[in-house]
């Protein structure tokens, strides 16, 4: 599915929203006036990868988790995943749990990494 600008800035609104941030706040991070700002989360302004970096980089958020469809179905997703479900058990489970969680971390920094690349060629 080709994403929007419109969908993305629904995105941006939601992650803001979520790190309980003001617009204007985002927008002084980024060194907009906060009208301009809105423009993007309303998709009334071309979002480009730079923009993605550093609204991700300020709300703490993966930028892949700005691009998807359907950001609802990602955190509910995480929500009932099992093995965040599980670290509410036994504390001797969330050592094992927790090694196990670190390896899939570096994978997913891996696989961003390489998504990074694809995106951002080397100049």
């Amino acid at each position: 599915m080709i994403l929007d600008n419109q969908t993305v800035g629904k995105n941006i609104s939601l992650f803001r929203k979520l790190r309980q941030k003001k617009a204007f706040e985002v927008a002084f991070h980024l060194g907009l006036k906060e009208a301009a700002y809105t423009k993007y989360e309303r998709g009334e302004t071309k979002i480009t990868i730079d923009f993605i970096q550093n609204i991700s980089e300020f709300l703490k958020v993966d930028p892949l988790h700005l691009l998807v469809s359907n950001p609802e179905q990602l955190l509910q997703n995480l929500n009932q995943d099992p093995i965040i479900a599980s670290f509410e058990g036994d504390s001797n489970k969330n050592v094992d749990h927790n090694k196990t969680l670190h390896q899939i971390l570096q994978s997913i920094l891996t696989l961003n990494e390489s998504i990074k690349e694809i995106l951002i060629p080397e100049k």
